[in-house]
């Protein structure tokens, strides 16, 4: 079964463009690799101490790059859709390239997808592919990525966010404090899919003002473990804010 991939906007500080990447289908082999977070801080560190200009990278060079690792995107989401076959919905990525063309760092700034798996993986595809050497030092880049269910016609129930407040309120302090997020400035975007037994099954979380790996996979974490009521249909999806 073919799943469509559907990467509909890109943005960058210089331009701006619209368009639709070709289906593609997962590439075989082994998992492009993933540096550390230790080795990721201080190439951070040593970009920023060589240049700190704001540089600019094209739409075309940008696109041309997030193209280029399409089927890697594909082998993310694709074993998740099935999984799951409602699975859809569009996230937001700040991407920073350092002078080199490596990525600096890479955050799921928005995301409606409901899934930290296959949130985090596309993030690691990001984080390992390189870019054309940004024009005038780092440059910072916006990407959006927009899903499809695997199967036409198929949605999950939608919920307000007021379907789940109480029960947000009656657990949001333990969550707090399981993910050390009371000393924390970031407000959190959670969306969360539930089964017809009330079961969270799939979540995914966002920081529009950034936040670490750590701390969104604990809240997601978190969030599976939260009852929730039933949905008529088979799944429902709901999305949330969670402050600090």
């Amino acid at each position: 079964m073919k799943l469509p991939w559907l990467p509909v906007l890109m943005m960058t500080l210089s331009a701006c463009g619209a368009h639709a990447a070709e289906r593609v289908r997962p590439k075989s082999g082994p998992k492009p690799r993933v540096e550390s977070h230790a080795e990721h801080d201080a190439r951070v560190n040593r970009a920023v101490q060589v240049r700190g200009i704001e540089g600019t990278l094209s739409s075309f060079d940008v696109r041309t790059a997030m193209e280029g690792r399409g089927r890697d995107f594909a082998a993310c989401h694709e074993p998740r859709a099935r999984a799951l076959p409602v699975l859809s919905g569009r996230i937001e990525f700040a991407i920073q390239v350092a002078v080199d063309g490596q990525v600096n760092r890479v955050e799921v700034r928005a995301s409606d997808l409901g899934d930290r798996e296959l949130e985090r993986c596309l993030s690691e595809v990001i984080r390992s592919t390189r870019f054309r050497t940004p024009n005038g030092g780092v440059a910072n880049v916006t990407w959006l990525m927009a899903l499809e269910p695997a199967t036409a016609g198929r949605s999950p129930e939608a919920w307000a966010a007021g379907r789940v407040s109480r029960i947000i309120d009656k657990n949001i302090d333990d969550l707090k404090d399981i993910c050390d997020l009371r000393t924390s400035s970031s407000n959190f975007t959670a969306t969360a899919y539930v089964s017809a037994r009330g079961r969270v099954v799939a979540v995914g979380v966002a920081s529009p003002e950034g936040s670490s790996d750590a701390h969104l996979d604990c809240v997601a974490e978190g969030l599976r473990d939260w009852p929730m009521p039933k949905p008529r249909g088979k799944y429902a999806k709901v999305s949330f804010v969670l402050s600090p």
